[in-house]
């Protein structure tokens, strides 16, 4: 049984398991996007490289055959089901949880069963997982294999990864508007990895509908960003109203304070994306 790419050190692609900073590893809540800024240059290095070790020794391709054989394939008692495939393919990943989960209570039952596991990990496990798909597959298409069957393989992945973003969003407490932001960052960079291939009209159609599935969850999690945001303000209006009523002569200084904070928050955002674009716009492709 092989161990999985992302977690534990005995894989041949362990080099990321450190990859992307954990919430243990000193980034504040206030720092800019800590895991998916780290992610975004690893994605372009180090997860790039792992996509590329995963096609190149034929992993990746063994995947894709395995979840296109089982998918025309009679269901078998021993596991011969698409699946079965993506519970091996995900667990190579480290998020073989994201298939154990289906809601709230699922995931809230993981973490008691996982104490030492908090919700930021798991996070930061879906943002790795994610990058590291779109990097592979997006690989196997430009190097050898542009069928329908390497297409089908990334949307089946990708979906599986968002069915879990309501579930996760859902049992935040803390860092919820830092999370929320490293995992649209994410698919904001995994979007732009599905750059036009030259692939027959099936394949295309469903490389279509990945586009379109990491777009709309783009905006989900851009109108979570926002509402999270309309919520902190709601919440320093009220904490305004009882300064005033409480230290009459604070001149609303603190309140002026913490307003700032939310909007140096909102530009940090705008900035964020800004910066992301720039960065893929002159990265050099294939």
């Amino acid at each position: 049984m092989r161990s999985t790419i992302l977690g534990h050190s005995g894989s041949s692609y362990s080099t990321a398991s450190n990859s992307c900073p954990s919430s243990n590893s000193g980034y504040s809540s206030g720092s800019a996007s800590a895991v998916a800024q780290e992610c975004l240059c690893l994605g372009n290095q180090e997860l790039k490289r792992i996509a590329r070790g995963m096609v190149s020794d034929g992993y990746t391709r063994r995947m894709v055959q395995a979840f296109d054989g089982a998918s025309y394939a009679p269901p078998s008692k021993h596991g011969g089901s698409p699946d079965h495939a993506l519970d091996n393919w995900f667990s190579e990943l480290d998020v073989d949880w994201v298939l154990q989960i289906h809601d709230e209570q699922g995931l809230r039952r993981l973490l008691q069963d996982k104490p030492a596991t908090t919700t930021r990990d798991l996070a930061d496990k879906w943002i790795r997982a994610l990058t590291v798909i779109a990097a592979s597959i997006t690989e196997l298409l430009f190097a050898f294999h542009t069928t329908p069957a390497v297409v089908l393989f990334g949307k089946a992945s990708i979906t599986e990864l968002f069915d879990v973003v309501d579930v996760i969003i859902t049992v935040l407490e803390e860092e919820k508007l830092q999370i929320v932001l490293d995992m649209f960052t994410c698919v904001y960079i995994a979007s732009h990895m599905f750059t036009p291939f030259v692939v027959s009209p099936q394949a295309q159609s469903i490389f279509n509908e990945i586009g379109g599935l990491l777009e709309r969850q783009g905006n989900l999690l851009s109108e979570i960003i926002a509402s999270t945001m309309e919520e902190v303000r709601t919440v320093l209006v009220k904490e305004h109203d009882s300064w005033v009523i409480e230290i009459p002569r604070g001149g609303g200084e603190v309140h002026k304070s913490q307003q700032h904070s939310v909007h140096h928050g909102l530009r940090s955002i705008h900035d964020e994306c800004t910066n992301i674009n720039a960065k893929l716009c002159t990265e050099p492709q294939h």
